[in-house]
This record gives C-alpha cells, structure tokens and sequence, in this order.
C-alpha cells in the first residue's frame, strides 16, 4: 500500500489517459466538491466519473475533505460508502497531444496536464452532413399541447405564452406569474406587487420537457435555446439559490445535467441570450430537453422569472466557428458550447425580440402587413401611428348575419321576449346591424317596473402584441341622456366591458373591468362615438371581451339601450382622431 499512495501522492507523475464517460456532466461541475454539502447540491442527475480506483488498505472517511491526502495526476481522493478512493478527474490527461477521447463526433487535444479539463474536446465539424434537425414551434397557439409540464403547485405561476418578453416578435415561454411579471406565489396587489414581501411564498418548482428528437450518430448534434432570465441573485446559501437547468433525457430514460444558470460565470441578467449545449451523448439516439426552474424556497422570489424563446437543434457546419460580416439583421456572437471547449458563432438581428427583413423600398415589408414600411438602415419596421385592419380579430365584427357570430355566447332572457342582448337591425354603425341590449319589442331598456341586466360575450381572442386595442362603436341611451352623470355612484344603467384571461388547467383567474360607461357620462345623447381601450397588460394574452350592462333598478329604464358595433381587437391602433360617421374616440 505505501508504494501505492507514494505513485499517488507524487506530484510530477501522471497515469494513463482516463477516457470521459459519455454520461460525464459539463465542464462547471468538474471540480471534486470540498464537502458534503457540495456533493449533495449537485443532485440525483448528476452521472458519477470513470470508476473509483482502490487505493489499497481502507480508510475511513466522513466526507471528501477526509481523503484529501490522495492526490495525483488526474485523480483526486473521495469518500465513497465510508471509504477513501481515488476517483479520475474529468477530462484530465497525462501527455501532451492527442487525448484517448477522440471519436467520431468530437477531436481531443490535451492542453495542460494533469488537471480537470486539461483534455479539450471540440465538435468534429464538417459540411458532410449539418443542417437543422428540429425546432420548437414557440409561435404556434397549441405550442403548450406539444410539450410535457409538470407544476408542483397549482397556482398562477406555471409555464405559459407571455408576449411580455417576445422574441422574433412572438410570444415566447415563461416561467412565472400568468398575469404578473414575478414568480411570487403569495397574494399580489393590483399593482402585482406581493401584499405581504416580510412573508415567504410557497417554493416554485416547474418542467418544461420537449418530445423526443432523433438525433444523427454520423455528425455532432448542438441545441440552441434562447433565454430571458431575471432570478435572485446569487448567495451564500450553498448554492441554494434560484435557477434553471437544462437537461438531456436519452430514449432508455438516462438523464444527464447539461447546463445550469448556478455553475460558472452568471448569465446576462434581463437581456436575451443563447445557450448551446452539445448533444453527442445520444447520437443516435432519441433525445428530450428538460428545463427545470427551481426556487427551493420561497424567499426572495418577486423577480421577473424565466421567458423561452426558441429551442432549435442543429449539426452545425464545418464553418460554424466563424462569424460572418456584420449585417443591419445579422449580427454574429461566439457563444461557448456547454459540455466541450468549444465555441460556435449564433447570428441574430441586434434587436432579438422583433423579426428583421432587409428592404430598399416599402414592397419589400408587405410581410408586416399595411402598417410595415422600409425603415432607418434598410430593415422592415412597423409604422405605429397605423392601425391594421387586417389585426381585427372578431368574425363579423358589424352583426351584418343577423345573429350572434360563431362562438359569441350572451345570457339568456328570462322570459324569450324579455330584454336582453340580441342583434337589431334598428340601428347601426355601418351595414345594416349591431349588437343591441334592451327590450327587443320595444325601444326602451325595460318595462315600466322591472330591472334588466345581462352579458354577452366573445369567444376565445388572441390579443395581438403590438400595442394592442380592443375598439367598438357605442350608442347608449339610458336614463342619463340630456343629464351625462360621469360619477353615477349607485351604478344604474351601467355599461361595463370585461376581460377575461384564459389562464392554464388548474389555475382560476379573475375578470377585471377595463371600462364603463361613467367615461361617457351614462351615455352618448343620441350619437354614435367610437370606444378605444387601450389593453397594453395583456398583449399576447388569450382572452375573452364582455359587454355587462345592467339598469341597477327598475325606475327610468325608458331610455332606448345599448348598441355595439364594428368591434375590432386590433395592433397599432392609436388613439385620438375617429371616424367621420361613428364620431370621436372615447378613450
């Protein structure tokens, strides 16, 4: 045994190349954990090194630091089930030169000896065989069907679209609050600041996992995904603090750790940013993406979260470690490949958040639709003094069928011919039809003696991203005409319009009012206006539009009622200006 541990202990001798175990995590968690504590944050992912060597006659041991008098080239000393071993440093080489590691998919050079990482392995790149393998459709309205989440509490924050951060001018994944931009899972204010911050939350714990992806076994695959992140910031709680990882889940269930947002040098903090991970580990093999964010605790949690923006998976060509020529939509960035040595080069637009088209003239944008136009420094931009009518999002938007439009839904009158909501063709807007509450028989909102009250309501709507506005024409006749009431404290002959936000399974979300008619003063004395509501808080939101209205009493409901028509959700809208035949904008 002396002679043994004289070999290990020598500082100038070295052993063998120890070939990295294709199960090995990345780089940041090479280092041997100085204690228990250590070995414990790594967690159950984690895949042990090349097998433990014997160092001959036992010793007992509690935690690593127990064992530190082993020591050697490419190994250092653990404590395993009570026992000191020598365990192999990761990616660790004796001899200068060529390292055993080189295979098909990766070339191996050692650069320094005898320590972790000495062996540097880069993707063996050519233009055989490289192109996109696959990409997440981030974009796509089901987008959350296709993947497989899991949420350790049902509560309002989980994975979800948000248009809050876009990417490419979608909405992109976010971990978080579905209204708020936090991850506190305690009671928010109307201003989604936490009510009780002294208090701690419940922890946060949410997966995002991709279908399984066939990976090539004749060329090195690479995963780029695009993050957004705003967590607390690092402590000295061991590690403990907030953070997302990013795992590789192989066909027979293996799972290797391959990024996380607590080793090595912090990520860009509120600034998108790629992650390239290598995927080598499962060539040939069938391969999901996990992205875990984990809070452990609920301390400190009012922080904006975790927003996905894309995840693409590729084999990236002989020149992808060259950035090219900058460009007014292609600016290039080498960006480090988790796992190996190696850096590749992403291209983006300098503004990640929004698509970029080069032009010399407006033709070139008809992609954005009437609002694009050639901009500043030749890229495609949106003018946002117009107002796209192609956004308009409600089918039928002037009731010219004459019934509720497809999928609208309205509370039933009680008896059939008792006021409610219905479509009239007395008055309108534009075309021959609106939607009107009131007595259908009669003008007039309800019978001497009764009170009326009812909703009608839109079905699903995606609000677009772009300063978005939900814009109708309104004439409203109530007990207020000649005598405008902007207070009306008890509520009478009240209009109001509602969202209502189509939140994930599990997860109940309030209505919220946007505006009533105390805006108007209880009515537009016999004219049309036009209604502009500004919805910036829910842009890229799903959401149902509800008109309530309501007479409050049974007394003076002799006014004529309520007409909606020409109901636009809409991108760009500004306000100010209207329209000669429907009258000025209401805000």
């Amino acid at each position: 045994m002396g002679a043994l541990l004289a070999l290990l202990m020598t500082g100038p001798a070295c052993v063998p190349d120890v070939p990295r175990d294709a199960g090995d995590v990345a780089p940041d968690t090479l280092e041997p954990p100085e204690d228990d504590a250590a070995d414990a944050l790594t967690g159950p992912d984690d895949v042990a090194p090349a097998a433990d060597v014997d160092i001959g006659e036992p010793t007992a041991c509690v935690r690593d630091s127990d064992c530190a008098f082993v020591a050697g080239c490419c190994i250092y000393g653990a404590c395993s089930a009570g026992t000191c071993v020598a365990r192999a440093t990761n990616d660790c080489c004796a001899v200068l030169g060529p390292c055993a590691v080189t295979t098909l998919l990766h070339t191996a050079e050692c650069v320094e000896t005898c320590v972790a990482g000495g062996c540097e392995q880069r993707l063996a790149l050519s233009d055989g065989a490289c192109g996109e393998v696959w990409r997440l459709a981030v974009a796509a309205p089901d987008v959350l069907a296709s993947l497989a989440i899991t949420d350790a509490a049902e509560d309002r924050v989980t994975w979800h679209a948000s248009s809050r951060r876009p990417f490419d001018g979608h909405a992109s994944l976010h971990a978080g609050d579905v209204l708020c931009p936090t991850y506190h899972t305690g009671p928010l204010g109307p201003d989604c600041a936490p009510r009780t911050p002294e208090l701690p939350a419940n922890p946060v714990k949410l997966t995002l996992t991709t279908p399984p992806v066939a990976l090539p076994g004749e060329a090195p695959s690479v995963a780029r995904v695009w993050l957004w992140m705003d967590l607390e910031e690092p402590s000295a709680r061991a590690g403990a603090f907030d953070g997302l990882e990013i795992a590789l889940i192989g066909g027979n269930g293996r799972l290797v750790t391959a990024w996380s947002s607590r080793n090595g040098e912090p990520p860009p903090r509120r600034a998108w940013f790629p992650v390239l991970l290598d995927l080598s580990a499962f060539a040939a093999d069938e391969a999901r993406l996990r992205l875990t964010f984990d809070t452990y605790d609920g301390n400190d949690n009012d922080h904006e979260g975790v927003y996905v923006g894309a995840i693409e998976i590729e084999t990236p060509c002989a020149g992808a470690r060259e950035c090219p020529a900058d460009g007014p939509c292609a600016v290039g960035r080498e960006t480090p490949v988790a796992g190996t040595a190696d850096a590749l080069c992403v291209v983006a637009p300098p503004d990640v958040t929004e698509p970029c088209v080069t032009c010399s003239g407006d033709g070139a944008c008809d992609a954005l639709g009437p609002c694009g136009h050639c901009g500043a420094g030749g890229v495609c931009a949106l003018d946002p003094s117009c107002c796209d009518p192609a956004e308009a999002l409600v089918d039928d938007p002037s009731f010219e069928t004459g019934a509720l439009p497809a999928g609208w839904s309205a509370t039933e009158a009680s008896p059939p011919d008792a006021p409610g909501w219905h479509v009239s063709p007395w008055r309108a807007a534009s075309g021959l039809a609106s939607l009107r509450f009131g007595d259908p028989l009669v003008a007039r909102l309800a019978p001497p003696g009764e009170a009326a009250a009812g909703e009608v309501t839109t079905p699903i709507l995606r609000v677009p991203a772009d300063a978005p506005t939900l814009a109708f024409s309104l004439w409203l006749s109530t007990e207020f005409d000649g005598d405008p009431d902007p207070d009306n404290p008890a509520g009478v002959d009240l209009l109001e319009v509602v969202i209502g936000v189509e939140a994930p399974p599990g997860v109940t979300l309030p209505s919220v009012v946007v505006w009533d008619s105390r805006q108007v003063g209880g009515t537009t004395d016999g004219a049309w206006a036009r209604v502009a509501i500004p919805l910036p808080g829910y842009a890229g939101d799903d959401v149902r539009v509800t008109w309530r209205f309501s007479t409050g009493d049974a007394q003076r409901n002799e006014g004529e009622g309520v007409y909606v028509d020409d109901v636009s959700l809409a991108a760009g809208c500004a306000e100010g200006g209207g329209d000669p035949e429907t009258g000025p904008v209401i805000p």
